[in-house]
């Protein structure tokens, strides 16, 4: 389950074409030009010819909230600068395209060889709460640092998707949020909402856990 904020927006009277950055969980960014008065049907159809992500695989959300593909770009106040996540769902929760490679030089973490997640990272990804509490238990601060075999971490993932009980328990258990993923990303930039973000200061500094990340 996705678990997301819900949001309201009044309508925008522009007719501008608007230049729009969508992040894409496990494929980086990407940019598109889109009429605000496209609906989020049209932008998902151009997303599945631009890009190749199957119409009914996208799960579009705006600061935290899921968009109504009936909508108007317009009605979401959409301009230049807002960032607009995109989950790919295959079978609910799972990504059905592989991550390109992307040489990751900022981080001490190398990415695991394995190509599959741990049940760790698919807890933080499919908001169990309650696996990932057993999980908190046995698990080392280093474990749970790791970079996956798509190089993401489980903050990373938790603050993508808008996890924000996730993110409370990782950030409190000291888990570090200074590891650059695949994409040279932070887990703060990218995260799904200003909600998200302010959990990020509301953990004091002194219990934060600062990994092998060079910083």
């Amino acid at each position: 389950m996705i678990n997301l904020i819900a949001m309201h927006h009044g309508l925008s009277s522009t007719t501008n074409i608007r230049r729009i950055t969508i992040n894409i969980e496990d494929m980086g960014i990407n940019t598109l030009y889109i009429n605000p008065l496209s609906t989020i049907h049209d932008m998902k159809d151009k997303i599945q010819s631009e890009v190749g992500i199957p119409f009914d695989e996208q799960y579009l959300a705006i600061n935290g909230a899921e968009v109504d593909d009936q909508r108007l770009v317009s009605y979401y106040n959409i301009d230049d600068d807002s960032i607009i996540h995109l989950i790919i769902m295959n079978n609910g929760t799972h990504t059905t395209f592989d991550p390109p490679a992307v040489p990751n030089t900022t981080s001490n973490n190398a990415p695991n060889t394995n190509t599959s997640l741990s049940p760790f990272y698919v807890a933080c990804r499919n908001n169990d709460i309650t696996k990932l509490q057993q999980l908190l238990q046995t698990l080392s601060i280093d474990d749970m640092n790791k970079l996956e075999p798509n190089e993401s971490t489980g903050l990373h993932v938790a603050c993508f998707r808008g996890h924000q009980e996730i993110v409370k328990l990782l950030l409190e258990k000291g888990v570090s949020r200074n590891i650059m993923n695949g994409f040279h990303c932070l887990p703060y930039q990218e995260a799904a909402s200003n909600e998200i973000r302010q959990l990020f200061d509301l953990i004091p500094e002194q219990n934060r856990y600062v990994a092998n990340s060079g910083q």
